[in-house]
C-alpha cells in the first residue's frame, strides 16, 4: 500500500487510478473496434391521424458562405485598422531596422536557466515516472 501520509502520496494514487481508468477505456475502445456491436437498420413507420410532415432521408448539408476564404473581401482596411499601404510601409521599415540582428538572448547562466523552460507546457510525464517507480517499489516489498 502507498503511504498516503507521504508528501504527494494522494496525488500519485489519483494519477495512478486515472491512468488505470484511461487504460481500461482504451482497451474497451479497441475491443469495440475489433468486435463491433450488431446494428439494426429499421425503417421509420409514421402513423398519424391528420396532417403530419415526414422526413425520411438524410438532411442536406448546410451551405458554406460564399466568401468564407476572403476575410477582407469587401473591406479596404484590416480588422486592426491598417490599410494595405500602411502594412507595406511598416514591413519596409522593419526590414530596414533588422531587429532580429540585435536580439542576442540571455548571456548569464541564470538567464539561460530561466529561458530554458520557456517551451515547458506542464506535462505529467515526470509524475507518472515517479508513480511507476513507487509501484515497482511496493511490488518488490
Amino acid at each position: 500500500m502507498v503511504d498516503v501520509g507521504r508528501p504527494h502520496g494522494g496525488t500519485y494514487m489519483r494519477l495512478a487510478f486515472k491512468a488505470q481508468s484511461q487504460c481500461r477505456a482504451t482497451w474497451e475502445t479497441i475491443a469495440t473496434i475489433k468486435h463491433p456491436p450488431a446494428v439494426a437498420f429499421v425503417k421509420q413507420a409514421n402513423y398519424a391521424a391528420g396532417n403530419q410532415q415526414v422526413n425520411n432521408g438524410t438532411p442536406e448539408p448546410a451551405r458554406a458562405r460564399e466568401n468564407e476564404f476572403y476575410q477582407n473581401f469587401w473591406r479596404l482596411t484590416m480588422a486592426n485598422g491598417w490599410t494595405p499601404e500602411r502594412r507595406a510601409k511598416q514591413s519596409e521599415a522593419i526590414r530596414r531596422w533588422r531587429p532580429w540582428e540585435q536580439s542576442t538572448g540571455p548571456k548569464s547562466r541564470e538567464g539561460k536557466a530561466r529561458v530554458s523552460g520557456n517551451a515547458y507546457k506542464g506535462g505529467t510525464r515526470s509524475i507518472l515516472r515517479e508513480v511507476a517507480r513507487l509501484l515497482r517499489q511496493i511490488q518488490s516489498d
